[in-house]
């Protein structure tokens, strides 16, 4: 994943946003930074922020993507 990339939630953790919802991955933790959820995302609709790790997100958008 990389910044900028609109992703869809494929988990609900009762935490952050819900199964399905659309997000953009806005800040990754650098590497070698030992984080289990290193994408930040901001939901496309509102302003609310999470943290996820790369098995809960799905990329469905992306500047260069067919």
């Amino acid at each position: 994943m990389k910044i900028n990339d609109i992703c869809r939630v494929l988990v609900d953790k009762g935490r952050g946003h819900g199964k399905g919802a659309k997000v953009k991955v806005i800040l990754i933790a650098p590497e070698g930074y030992d984080d289990p959820e290193p994408y930040y995302c901001q939901a496309i609709e509102g302003k609310t922020s999470y943290w996820y790790k790369a098995d809960e997100l799905e990329v469905i958008e992306r500047e260069g993507m067919i």
